[in-house]
């Protein structure tokens, strides 16, 4: 195989690899009003890192053989872990108890805006015009999403406040990835790290709001928080 048809195929493979994360990664906010319907936010969220980062682990270490994390890669680790998946992702599914899946998924488009004005802001990048009337469309999108909700109960001031708040530290742990050397560390290897870490911090937060009542681990929790694990690792 020739080196264009070696590009063309890999080519291919990245364009379905992301049609079936566009496909997955919004499902994540129904997942998650399922999920709630269960447990608490947290509870689900230390099943949710611990599972899915120890198979990352396992497939990256033990199958393919890949290197260990080393030296200053650890606290790089940490500090990924800490925006991307601890307050990242623990704000999102307390978001979820205030808003619809609808709303969820929609709030994701506001990433690549955030990305933008964070890396203005702290990279000092050139801010273009376009970037500013993107964010204040999207914006508008989402509060007209949201305003009809706000009637139903559907979403709440709070809710939103955090959802946008949980976009805002997603797209700051992306500059953050964007910024740093890893090495060549295998892309696997720090996501797999990342999401361990970024549950383990979650864990004092469930010992201190664990309440046995609220948890139900039936079927409907393992399904869908399984299926979370699932998005969580399509990332990769």
């Amino acid at each position: 195989m020739d080196s264009g048809q070696h590009q063309s195929g890999k080519g291919i493979k990245l364009f379905l690899a992301g049609i079936v994360f566009s496909i997955l990664w919004p499902s994540a906010s129904t997942a998650s009003k399922i999920a709630l319907e269960y447990a608490q936010p947290f509870v689900i969220s230390i099943v949710r890192f611990l599972v899915a980062g120890v198979i990352m682990l396992i497939i990256v270490h033990f199958v393919m053989r890949k290197r260990m994390p080393a030296g200053v890669e650890w606290k790089q680790l940490c500090i990924y872990g800490l925006l991307n998946i601890t307050l990242y992702l623990s704000l999102y599914i307390i978001a979820m108890q205030n808003v619809s899946a609808g709303l969820g998924s929609l709030s994701i488009a506001t990433n690549p805006v955030f990305i933008s004005l964070i890396s203005a802001a702290v990279l000092r990048k050139p801010l273009k015009q376009k970037v500013v009337f993107s964010l204040a469309l999207c914006i508008t999108g989402v509060l007209i999403a949201a305003w009809p909700l706000f009637a139903t109960a559907h979403a709440t001031p709070l809710g939103l406040s955090l959802l946008i708040l949980s976009m805002v530290l997603y797209s700051a742990g992306v500059i953050y990835f964007s910024e740093k050397n890893w090495n060549g560390l295998h892309i696997l290897a720090i996501n797999g790290w990342q999401t361990l870490i970024g549950g383990l911090f979650v864990l004092p937060l469930v010992f201190l709001t664990y309440d046995g009542t609220k948890n139900h681990l039936e079927t409907g929790f393992f399904v869908a928080t399984l299926w979370l694990c699932g998005v969580l690792m399509a990332r990769t």
